[in-house]
């Protein structure tokens, strides 16, 4: 797993995509991937894993690590991390699987004490970038 700096945070869902693209230019065997915002240091880092499982559950033992890794949520006014998950398959529709879905649900769920605030996850297909959080809620609330 490679940790890339990336320039600026994030303010909505278009610039993750455009973050998750320029990814895949540099490595196109990545199934999944992270983006951690407002961090210390870098303001972004971006996590890419190649042969990682795409599928419903990938994503969701990812963030897990990664919400593991960071230290306790900090005092009152500091800006909390942000995590943004990405599924890359080769095959899939236009609409997400149910089992994607459920699974977002649950980790949103499960997400709520970490030290991080999980924005969104996005399945990229070869038709479509599905936003789990734009389909099953609560949407993302993206701003710098």
């Amino acid at each position: 797993m490679a940790t890339t700096r990336t320039p600026r945070p994030l303010t909505s869902a278009l610039d993750a995509i455009e973050v998750i693209l320029r990814l895949l230019d540099h490595e196109p065997t990545t199934t999944l991937a992270a983006i951690l915002d407002r961090l210390p240091g870098p303001t972004q880092a971006l996590l890419p894993v190649a042969g990682g499982d795409p599928g419903a559950a990938g994503a969701p033992r990812l963030a897990e690590l990664l919400a593991n890794a960071l230290p306790g949520r900090s005092p009152a006014g500091d800006l909390v991390p942000r995590l943004v998950l990405v599924s890359i398959r080769e095959h899939g529709g236009e609409a997400p699987a149910e089992a994607d879905l459920a699974a977002w649900r649950a980790l949103v769920r499960r997400a709520q004490p970490w030290p991080l605030e999980l924005l969104d996850w996005f399945v990229l297909t070869d038709e479509a970038i599905l936003s789990l959080a734009e389909l099953a809620g609560p949407p993302a609330r993206w701003g710098g």
